[in-house]
């Protein structure tokens, strides 16, 4: 009878019989595991419940210029009556991020996620599906919508646009596919090669333009980057399934590195590791939550950072299939059937 073969367990993530060494690595393995122990998870710096955060100085409370709601309905809260009041922090021990916690409503996070999937994965955008399949201009999701199957035929040139398809393979393709993609908006962004399309500029996508310039104009004196010099002109959003992750890196590709990086996080939640411009230092593992707004800036955006791990069933009630509307809203379910299992994250770049 033929043994069962054993699978060994991996070795801990400081280990010897590791390659990389490197303390952000070490970070990395640590929060992929499935089974985070306790003393892991008391050091998750969650700015949801800054106080025990606040009271150590891992989180600096600092004071906005404006409240970014005031400047941008899109954040959901257009009467002040119905708004409470916002709190922003900075690191304490690392420079150059910033979080404001908890800055959408719930409807406008429904809003955003509807572009997300809808407007933002079509042409004239390219997402990475783009270097292997021929996408309809009507993108996937809206053929997901309609109740269509969708056949992708395979290309093999690497090339993004019209031409050039050589090959007649096609596959079916479910939009709820496993892997994690990708979508860049106006500024055309190459993952491969790690640099800008400059021939590509499409129209930049109103809403998240007028969502970002409220944030900026909302931390200028902690960033000293003038709003009026702000100009969205990049954007990246990242659809993560569970099992995703989005390794150590530094964002290299931008001429201007004065100007802010904001990010938008939606659905599941994520762990965000954010370090130095070493590798060497060991990051700080922060818990971003749906609603939630990140800025890097200043020496923060050449720090290397990192997304190692999405938290399994995360997904806020107001996000979910059957999430109750409110009046005027458009239907739901399918969406919310999506994002059960994804965390979608938004990064707005100026590149000049």
């Amino acid at each position: 009878m033929a043994r069962k073969k054993r699978h060994s367990l991996p070795p801990p993530p400081d280990s010897p019989a590791w390659i990389n060494q490197t303390a952000f690595r070490i970070a990395e393995r640590t929060w992929k595991r499935r089974e985070l122990p306790d003393s892991v998870l008391e050091t998750l710096i969650d700015p949801r419940s800054p106080d025990q955060w606040v009271a150590t100085g891992a989180l600096l409370e600092i004071p906005l210029d404006v409240d970014p709601r005031e400047a941008c309905i899109d954040f959901g809260y257009p009467e002040a009556g119905t708004r409470d009041a916002i709190k922003a922090y900075k690191l304490g021990d690392y420079e150059g991020l910033l979080i404001i916690p908890n800055l959408f409503s719930a409807k406008a996070q429904r809003k955003l996620i509807r572009h997300c999937l809808r407007n933002y994965t079509c042409f004239p955008n390219v997402t990475n599906l783009d270097t292997h399949w021929r996408i309809p201009k009507e993108g996937l999701w809206k053929l997901h919508e309609s109740g269509k199957k969708i056949h992708l035929e395979m290309r093999h040139d690497g090339s993004v646009g019209e031409d050039g398809y050589s090959s007649e393979e096609e596959v079916e393709l479910p939009i709820d596919s496993q892997d994690q993609t990708d979508s860049s908006v106006k500024v055309k962004y190459n993952w491969s090669t790690k640099e800008y399309h400059l021939d590509r500029r499409p129209p930049f996508p109103a809403l998240i333009a007028a969502l970002s310039t409220a944030i900026v104009e909302a931390i200028s004196s902690t960033t000293l980057y003038p709003a009026s010099s702000y100009i969205p002109e990049a954007g990246i959003v990242n659809f993560y399934q569970l099992r995703d992750a989005l390794m150590a890196h530094q964002d290299r590709s931008e001429e201007n590195v004065r100007a802010p990086l904001v990010s938008f996080s939606l659905g599941n939640e994520g762990i965000f590791l954010f370090g130095t411009e070493e590798k060497k230092d060991k990051p700080v593992a922060i818990k971003l939550t749906s609603g939630d707004v990140c800025v890097m800036y200043g020496k923060g955006r050449r720090a290397f950072h990192s997304v190692p791990r999405i938290l399994e069933n995360t997904l806020p009630p107001y996000l979910a299939r059957d999430a109750p509307l409110e009046e005027g809203e458009e239907e739901w379910a399918l969406f919310g059937e999506y994002m059960t299992t994804t965390r979608v994250n938004i990064n707005v770049r100026q590149v000049y």
